[in-house]
């Protein structure tokens, strides 16, 4: 089973959840995430300090989990081609 303790309290465990719900849960998520160089460039901003908006926080921080579940999986998570 792969490990995926070092994802945030977004993908943490609800209580009633058994490890094999949340593996597959957390391998459902790697799978769904697209490259997406929008909120790239919006994850560059953010941490240069530009104010986000709420609704793009949270579009990033969905991203930013999927993108975490996708590497874990030894997935390429790399802009595609031409971007």
């Amino acid at each position: 089973m792969t490990n995926f303790e070092g994802l945030t309290m977004w993908t943490n465990p609800p209580i009633n959840r058994t490890p094999e719900r949340q593996a597959k849960h957390l391998t459902d998520l790697a799978h769904a995430w697209r490259y997406d160089a929008g909120l790239e460039h919006a994850i560059e901003l953010d941490g240069k300090g530009v104010e986000i908006s709420a609704s793009v926080r949270t579009q990033i921080g969905y991203y930013r989990q999927g993108k975490a579940a996708a590497e874990q999986l030894g997935m390429n998570t790399s802009a595609p081609e031409g971007n």
